[in-house]
């Protein structure tokens, strides 16, 4: 009898410690979905508030190369940096895969790093200083956006593109002009003799 009873209970507990597995294994699986879809949302709506801010980014760059080109008559100045729709609030972001959401917080902390460059530029450097900087940051700021905007869109099945080629090369070039302004300016302050004046732009504080 007691032998009976010993096969019995080791056959219920057998029974829950399998049907308890099997309870978390389904369990696992549920969250394992719903965090797949959650990323999947995640990944639309970050990509969506992405190629609005590239679009919004790149009127405020042909606005403002308007603007200096015709002394004020035509397109409009800024002087920062548009912030990111998604940065009111940062569940969505949160939500991403862990590498895309270290590289969507780093394209937030990169565009603060130039705002406060510029509103250094603001008190101590030129307009031509500003101008340079807003524009060959926000440039290359535009071009990394597009790269994380094209691998969440590869994640969520959306083809095509809606970036053209031509915006996006001129937006290599601006990048390249501004970058060819510092490196003339670096060698010019490397010539300054002791005791002169080097351009603000490319002191330790400012340097790109």
């Amino acid at each position: 009898m007691e032998s009976v009873m010993s096969v019995l209970s080791q056959d219920w507990l057998l029974g829950a410690v399998v049907g308890a597995s099997l309870a978390y294994l389904a369990e696992w699986r549920s969250n394992r979905a719903r965090r797949g879809e959650e990323q999947k949302v995640a990944a639309m709506l970050v990509a969506s508030d992405l190629r609005l801010w590239t679009e919004r980014t790149t009127s405020m760059i042909f606005n403002l190369k308007n603007w200096l080109t015709s002394d004020g008559q035509g397109g409009r100045r800024a002087t920062e940096i548009l912030d990111f729709p998604f940065e009111k609030s940062l569940d969505q972001v949160a939500r991403l895969k862990s590498a895309d959401a270290v590289a969507v917080f780093d394209l937030i902390h990169a565009k603060n790093a130039v705002n406060d460059e510029i509103d250094g530029l603001v008190e101590y450097g030129s307009e031509d200083d500003i101008y340079d900087v807003l524009l060959g940051r926000s440039s290359k700021l535009y071009l990394d956006a597009i790269e994380i905007y094209r691998r969440l869109a590869d994640q969520v099945g959306w083809k095509g593109t809606p970036f053209s080629d031509k915006v996006t090369d001129a937006m290599r070039t601006e990048v390249k002009r501004v970058e060819e302004i510092e490196r003339n300016a670096r060698k010019e302050n490397a010539l300054i003799p002791k005791g002169g004046s080097p351009s603000l732009k490319n002191t330790p504080d400012h340097e790109s």
